[in-house]
């Protein structure tokens, strides 16, 4: 299956448009997006109704709490709680999509959104915003490469959120840095 990972629009009809079209050219047909798409200040209300034409799937995000379920229900075919995500294989690899870094899960690599620029890569996660990606999706034929630069080619130095999900991976994954010894 080829799919695409889009999160964290916030209303921005123009990058929905420039990352969709993206999409378009590669062929790609399967779209998730990871949330906060409907809220912000440029059109939310196309942003939400091309998202809707598009069918995409949409995790709630913390920036969709304004609309209800019986809002949204009309507009997506399926509607995943905030908090919640979806467990998916993507290039044999094992994955979660979520909209919160802090929701991830341990025995999977983490696909999220949430924190725009704050990072692209962590020890078991990927941003996927496309604020952080030049507004273009995440291919998902691009996950193994993300997750093998992670393993194999950042200094383990460089991760800066360690938590319970990417703790399991410290000193597994990243080659060997020169500050961060314990």
């Amino acid at each position: 299956m080829r799919l695409a990972v889009i999160s964290d629009i916030h209303g921005n009809v123009a990058a929905l448009e420039a990352a969709l079209d993206d999409i378009a050219r590669r062929g790609i047909t399967n779209i998730i997006c990871l949330g906060d798409c409907t809220s912000g200040m440029c059109w939310p209300e196309e942003t939400t109704r091309l998202l809707m034409d598009k069918n995409i799937p949409t995790i709630r995000g913390n920036h969709d709490r304004h609309l209800t379920d019986e809002q949204l229900k009309p507009l997506f075919e399926e509607i995943i709680p905030e908090g919640e995500g979806i467990e998916l294989d993507i290039e044999g690899i094992p994955c979660y999509l979520t909209h919160y870094p802090s929701q991830g899960k341990k025995d999977r690599f983490n696909l999220v959104g949430h924190i725009h620029g704050s990072w692209k890569h962590q020890l078991n996660m990927l941003n996927v915003g496309v604020d952080v990606h030049h507004f273009c999706p995440v291919n998902a034929a691009d996950i193994p490469r993300h997750l093998k630069a992670i393993t194999e080619f950042y200094d383990e130095d460089v991760w800066v959120a360690y938590n319970e999900i990417n703790e399991s991976y410290r000193g597994e994954r990243g080659k060997k840095g020169r500050y961060f010894n314990g």
